[in-house]
This record gives C-alpha cells, structure tokens and sequence, in this order.
C-alpha cells in the first residue's frame, strides 16, 4: 500500500519529483544492453517500456540433385524454430517461428531450366534467408535459431544437412 508522496515542503515550496530507471540484464548474452532492447516512452506519470530486440537473418541453401525425366518433383519445407535460456536457466521449449515452402512447381522450373543443358541428371539451387530474426528473448537472452527441412512432401527423396557454405561434393 503506497502513500501519496507529498507535493509541498514544510514552507510550502511545490516538491519537483524526477523518476529515472536503469534497466538490468545480469546474468543474460544481453550483458547491461537494457537501453538498446526497450524503447522507453513517458507520457505525464505513465512510463512505458516497449521490448524492441536488435534484429538479424539466416540464410539456409537447399542443393537439389535430380534426374531430368522426373513426372514427380518434390516440395521442399523449412522450418525455422528458436529456444532461449529462461530466468531459470533452463532452456525454454522450442518455438516455431516461420516456415518456407520450394514448391514443387518452382522445383521442376528450375530443374528443366537446368536440363537445357542435356545431362539426364541435374543439381538446382535453393537460397532462403529467414529475416527480421529478434537476436534477444524480452528477457535478455539470445535466441538460438535451428533450421529443419520438414521430411514429408519429398515423394521418396533423402534428404540431409551440413553447417556452412557447403557445395555438392560435401
């Protein structure tokens, strides 16, 4: 139960009260970044703190081998999903963010763009970048981002990944 400050002095002078706030992320990735993860706005007593995190991208490069004489092209998905360490230390479940879609019309364009070249069996090319990413959680902590390509819809293909720039023969 707070009490009302008072707003003269013994000899009636008006009282000039100033509220100032430090914000703190100890113990986070974030360090003592506060000031450049929350917009502060005051409007007469009213001060608000809005979560505004600095923002990054990921980019995912899908390589595709296929033979040209296919009738039956894969759709390829990504999933994007991120966790972060809770004020707990505990990392939090996983979330999914955004997921992107090769459809497989824009697959057999790209792969009969590439039989031009008359090799029964051709590697495409897929670059996505994932962008507007939040590198903080509100509470200070980075997110780490995983990319997944969703196994369903690839009409029998393999799939699997590797970190880095990678080219076919890796």
């Amino acid at each position: 139960d707070a009490q009302l400050l008072p707003r003269f002095d013994s000899e009636g002078r008006l009282y000039q009260y100033t509220l100032s706030e430090e914000i703190l992320l100890d113990n986070t990735s974030a360090g003592n970044a506060g000031d450049d993860l929350f917009d502060t706005t005051v409007a007469g007593s009213t001060v608000t703190n809005r979560f505004d995190s600095p923002k990054g991208a990921i980019s995912v490069k899908k390589i595709l081998t296929v033979p040209t004489d296919l009738e039956q092209y894969p759709a390829i998905t990504f999933q994007l999903t991120r966790t972060y360490t809770k004020n707990d230390g505990t990392t939090s479940q996983p979330e999914i963010c955004m997921t992107e879609k090769w459809d497989a019309t824009e697959v057999r364009a790209q792969v009969e763009e590439a039989a031009a070249s008359g090799d029964p069996t051709v590697t495409v090319e897929w670059l996505l970048t994932f962008q507007g990413l939040p590198i903080y959680a509100p509470n200070g902590s980075e997110y780490v981002y995983s990319v997944q390509e969703v196994k369903t819809n690839l009409g029998g293909y393999d799939t699997w990944a590797g970190a880095g720039d990678l080219r076919v023969q890796d």
